[in-house]
């Protein structure tokens, strides 16, 4: 199994399925840690902030199936983007001045908010 990638709070986007990927490869690592090596403490404080934010987001279907998590501080970004890929707005109109500050605020009102070791994520 080649590793997936780490999983952490710095990301801008985090998706649930590379995240559960990340967690069962962990798991594995770690039986095999203990078994010949020795403890992975790195992986496990890992396995054990990935476990708690699949546990915090709570629906393990929609989990499986894909949940976007979105960094508090690249929500703005992800609105300008949300808007431009709907058509709401043309990725040439730079002559309109938005608040775009204002747009993602009223836009979070449609997803919920998890913390994520100490990072606000948003997601729905």
């Amino acid at each position: 199994m080649d590793e997936p990638n780490e999983i952490s709070n710095s990301q801008d986007i985090i998706d649930s399925r590379d995240a559960e990927e990340r967690i069962k490869f962990l798991k594995k690592s770690i039986r095999k840690a203990e078994r010949y090596t020795g403890e992975r403490q790195d992986f496990k404080d890992e396995l054990a902030k990935l476990l708690k934010l699949k546990e915090d987001v709570g629906n393990d279907k929609e989990w499986e199936f894909g949940i976007t998590l979105i960094n508090e501080a690249y929500f703005e970004d992800f609105t300008i983007e949300e808007a431009e890929d709907i058509g709401a707005i043309g990725k040439d109109a730079y002559w309109i001045v938005i608040n775009w500050e204002a747009t993602a605020n009223n836009l979070k009102v449609d997803y919920t908010e998890v913390d994520f070791d100490g990072t606000t994520y948003y997601y729905r």
